[in-house]
C-alpha cells in the first residue's frame, strides 16, 4: 500500500491517493471499507492530477531538476564549511535540512522543541533575516528547511543561497566556536 499527496498535484490542489496492488484492492471489494473526505472526488481538485503528472514527467525528463538538485547540495557543503552553526546538511534532490546547533563538536542545540511555545527559536530568527531578505524559508526546531520547487533554476538556487549565507550569521554569532569541521567536506564538490 501506497499514500501520497503533493506529488498528485504539485500541492496546487488537496489531493490524496491510496495504491494498492490488485490482491489488497479485491480484498476490499468483498469487505467494504467506508470513508469520506470533505474533498473527496472533487472535480477541480482530480481534474489537475493528469496535467500536473504528464508536466513532472516533462521537466523529469529534461534533466533540470537533477542537475539543480546538483548544484543546490553544492552549495549547501559551501554553506557548511562557512558557518560554524551548521552541524549537519542532510538531504536528496530538492529536499534539504541544515542542523543548526550552538557547537559544531558536541552537537549541542540552539534549543529544545520546548522552547518553541516560551521564546523564538535560533532558526525562527534565521528565518526572519532571511525573510527581511527576501527568501522564505521554515524554520523547523533545529533546522533550516530547503525545499524548492523543482523548477527552480541554478541562478535562483544561488540568490536563495547568498540571502540564506547572509541570514545564518543570526547564529554564527552565538556558536561555541570549535576546530570541528562540518560533517562533509565539500571538498568533493570543488571542480
Amino acid at each position: 500500500i501506497i499514500t501520497t499527496a503533493k506529488g498528485c498535484t504539485n500541492a496546487y490542489t488537496p489531493l490524496g491517493v491510496t495504491i494498492s496492488s490488485r490482491k489488497i484492492a479485491d480484498f476490499f471489494e468483498e469487505e467494504p471499507y467506508i470513508h469520506g473526505h470533505t474533498y473527496a472526488f472533487h472535480p477541480l481538485v482530480l481534474s489537475a492530477v493528469a496535467p500536473s503528472i504528464a508536466e513532472s514527467k516533462k521537466l523529469m525528463a529534461s534533466g533540470l531538476p537533477q542537475k539543480v538538485s546538483s548544484h543546490l547540495e553544492k552549495r549547501l557543503y559551501e554553506l557548511e564549511e562557512r558557518h560554524e552553526c551548521i552541524g549537519d546538511v542532510r538531504g536528496i534532490g530538492h529536499f534539504w535540512s541544515l542542523e543548526i546547533v550552538k557547537n559544531r563538536q558536541t552537537k549541542e542545540r540552539f534549543n529544545t522543541k520546548a522552547d518553541k511555545f516560551r521564546k523564538p527559536l535560533v532558526t525562527d530568527k534565521i528565518a526572519a533575516e532571511a525573510q527581511k531578505l527576501g527568501l522564505f524559508m521554515q524554520a523547523w526546531y533545529d533546522n533550516m528547511i530547503i525545499a524548492p520547487p523543482l523548477i527552480i533554476t541554478e541562478d535562483q538556487v544561488d540568490e536563495g543561497i547568498e540571502i540564506l549565507d547572509k541570514a545564518l550569521s543570526v547564529a554564527d554569532q552565538e556558536v561555541v566556536h570549535t576546530d570541528t569541521p562540518g560533517s562533509r567536506s565539500s571538498a568533493a564538490f570543488k571542480k
